[in-house]
């Protein structure tokens, strides 16, 4: 018997919740992978990060923790946390600037600002990730593009994404639009 194709079914796709994703971790089921985040229900395993990548993101914590501290700041600067930034999607960014000082996941409406350093991932960090980031509020948003030398600044956001996409070239200063007196010379990231 042959079936129309307008009465065949498409198989629908299953989205993990964050409650099932932190379920898959503490299983073990991911231990596998040396690194996996939810992103819009969908598991994503991230490459290995080598040099010019772990360099970048190393400087700019630093600089970044430096800074903060110097400011008085009651924000840090942490790497590679995972944040509850929708109930399907459990990012890891490369820095997160919180408050946040409890357990589990960090609080999307605890982060001033997030940093993707983003060589081999940049359609997502500038795609999905920047929705996501948005959506959730997050005030200020950074991709480092280590092909293109620039670093993109999102901030305003809203429920349909960033309404102000700003750009800094390596070799420029780079101010947070978030933290008052946050100032990063991108000469570091290539030197």
């Amino acid at each position: 018997m042959i079936v129309p194709d307008d009465l065949l079914d498409a198989p629908e796709r299953a989205r993990l919740s964050v409650e099932d994703f932190m379920l898959l971790a503490k299983s073990g089921a991911l231990d596998s992978f040396t690194k996996s985040e939810l992103i819009d229900g969908d598991i994503y395993v991230m490459n290995a990060q080598f040099s010019p990548h772990a360099r970048v993101k190393s400087r700019l914590a630093l600089a970044l923790g430096i800074q903060l501290h110097q400011l008085g700041s009651d924000f840090e600067a942490w790497t590679e946390v995972a944040i509850h930034a929708a109930p399907d999607s459990m990012p890891e960014p490369d820095i997160v600037v919180t408050r946040w000082r409890g357990k589990n996941a960090v609080p999307a409406d605890t982060i001033a600002l997030i940093v993707e350093v983003s060589e081999t991932t940049r359609r997502i960090d500038l795609g999905r990730k920047a929705a996501i980031y948005a959506a959730a509020g997050v005030a200020e948003y950074w991709v480092v593009d280590l092909r293109k030398d620039r670093v993109r600044c999102h901030t305003k956001p809203d429920a349909t994404g960033y309404a102000m996409v700003g750009e800094v070239l390596f070799g420029d200063v780079l101010e947070a639009a978030t933290i008052p007196g946050i100032r990063i010379d991108t000469r570091t990231f290539v030197a």
